[in-house]
């Protein structure tokens, strides 16, 4: 479990720079609010669990990819007004993300 608790603020750490840039457009989509940050925790412990599946950079990668696509391809079905760019940079950031997050994980041996 403690794995699966660092993986996961590993992952939201290394999500950080993302989210912030991204928020502006995600609050376009949802109206002005202010969220609710603790509802993260089960989406970032989501995330790690998949992540643990991943046996190379290339694998992570893949998971990545396919976890935001499922997310930002469902908005998009979804949403009239969800932009196909950010679906698509989204996704591709999701790739990275835990392609990143795995190289860290190798590195750090955790």
């Amino acid at each position: 479990m403690i794995h699966l608790i660092v993986l996961a603020i590993t992952m939201f750490i290394v999500d950080l720079p993302w989210l912030v840039w991204s928020r502006p457009h995600w609050m376009k989509l949802a109206g002005a609010g202010g969220g609710q940050p603790l509802a993260g925790i089960p989406v970032y412990l989501a995330m790690a669990y998949l992540f643990g599946f991943a046996k190379s950079v290339g694998q992570a990668a893949a998971i990545g990819l396919a976890a935001y696509a499922i997310f930002d391809g469902t908005n998009a079905v979804l949403f009239g007004k969800y932009p196909i760019w950010l679906a698509v940079a989204d996704t591709l950031w999701g790739g990275l993300l835990f392609a990143i997050v795995y190289l860290i994980k190798e590195k750090f041996k955790f």
